[in-house]
């Protein structure tokens, strides 16, 4: 392969197919590449202008390539891998409102078959990057946050924290009496800050994780009197914040989630103590980036909890940094991740406590 000659700008490399047009009609191959395909480190900077005149071609092309491949954008590859991975898990990413430019471009670039050629790859990135930053001065253009900055972001919060997909519980819930009986159904809007703040699941490494999300659907005093009990989606992901402190859970213990789930009683709509225990297996990890130029990580998973290996493809070595070196991260050590969970099943039960 010929060297690339970096006189382009910073726009989507139109040359990368989508996985639809490179794989027609072989979704299993559109599946394995979704698992294991990923995009190479860095992102496009064209800083020419700051070189010295006297280089020539060749040391212009090695130093501009080195800087593109060590430029700090893992947020986007974090997000890049783990979108792919959830669409080959069949994540439904249709939105709430319209999707903003930012959120199109994450899942037209994850749709694509990255990680052959890195200068293709950075073009992609830059291009995010830009519709990242279009609202920032010139001088913060190239500014990347962390992962959980990121998806926190007002241009893709649509992605993971405002998606029916990842909702834990509804804007339902029941309003029981002094007595905790149950009287009505009650909602609040999606975007109320209560339904909101439930949603983004915060639980750490010093108790089950089924009991502290079951936690969400306690009895909460109502300054009227009486108690709201929030009901659930079981939707089909979820996403979790999960602190880690020593002493911390085996990743064994991690792997499978059932916790009880206050539901609708249907079709009479009437407030029952009725539930479901759905079941959910872990599909992915990020390690989240511990302070500025940190480095967020991610490790996948198949429906069967092995994790899954990248492919060797494109500069391999440059891009599974920690499979090189032989010194893989582990979720058991201190400090902050991001766990993602498949739904596997949920089975109905009826509460007569």
């Amino acid at each position: 392969m010929e060297s690339p000659s970096y006189e382009m700008d910073s726009t989507p490399d139109d040359n990368i197919p989508s996985l639809r047009e490179q794989y027609a009609n072989k979704l299993v191959h559109q599946i394995i590449a979704l698992r294991t395909f990923r995009p190479h480190p860095g992102a496009w900077i064209n800083d020419r202008e700051r070189l010295p005149d006297e280089l020539g071609a060749s040391e212009l092309i090695t130093i501009q390539r080195s800087r593109c491949a060590e430029f700090n954008a893992c947020s986007f590859d974090v997000l890049l891998v783990l979108v792919r991975h959830l669409i080959s898990l069949a994540y439904d990413n249709y939105p709430l409102e319209r999707f903003t430019p930012l959120e199109e471009a994450v899942f037209d670039a994850a749709e694509k078959d990255l990680g052959w050629v890195d200068y293709e790859d950075w073009h992609i990135k830059r291009h995010l990057i830009d519709l990242l930053n279009a609202d920032e001065v010139p001088d913060k253009r190239l500014n990347v946050p962390t992962y959980s900055e990121l998806i926190k972001h007002p241009k893709l919060r649509q992605i993971f924290y405002d998606n029916e997909t990842f909702r834990l519980v509804n804007r339902l819930f029941v309003k029981w009496d002094e007595r905790a009986e149950a009287s009505e159904y009650m909602s609040l809007t999606s975007h109320h800050p209560m339904v909101k703040s439930v949603n983004e699941l915060h639980v750490n490494s010093q108790a089950a994780l089924s009991k502290q999300i079951s936690a969400v659907f306690n009895l909460r005093p109502l300054v009227n009197g009486g108690y709201l009990q929030f009901v659930s989606l079981r939707p089909e992901f979820l996403q979790i914040r999960y602190s880690v402190s020593q002493p911390s859970l085996p990743f064994s213990e991690l792997r499978v989630l059932t916790f009880p789930a206050p539901r609708v009683q249907a079709p009479t709509g009437i407030p029952t103590r009725y539930r479901q225990e759905p079941t959910y297996h872990i599909c992915a990890v990020v390690k989240l980036a511990d302070g500025v130029g940190g480095m967020d990580k991610v490790r996948t998973y198949s429906k069967k909890g092995t994790e899954i290996v990248p492919a060797e493809i494109g500069n391999f070595e440059n891009k599974e940094l920690d499979i090189m070196s032989g010194k893989p991260w582990s979720i058991e050590e201190n400090g902050e991740y991001m766990l993602y969970c498949l739904r596997a099943s949920f089975a109905s039960i009826l509460d007569c406590s």
